[in-house]
């Protein structure tokens, strides 16, 4: 991933709705490297006290945040 290009033009263009969930503690993709497009059409939703693996440390919050989004 860190030889990857930068997408971040794909973000800034897309029309359609984006959520992005960073971890408070997440040292691999901190929360304001996450965060570092911003659009009228982005949520950005920080969960406290999880690393970069949300999914598993938290998985009931991460489920919660994305029911809310997609319903």
């Amino acid at each position: 991933m860190r030889t990857r290009p930068n997408l971040s033009s794909v973000l800034e263009k897309t029309k359609l709705p984006v959520l992005i969930v960073a971890g408070s503690e997440d040292g691999v993709v901190p929360a304001p490297r996450a965060f570092s497009v911003k659009s009228d059409h982005m949520e950005q939703v920080v969960i406290s006290h999880v690393g970069h693996m949300s999914m598993y440390e938290d998985s009931e919050h991460l489920v919660a945040i994305l029911s809310r989004f997609l319903l």
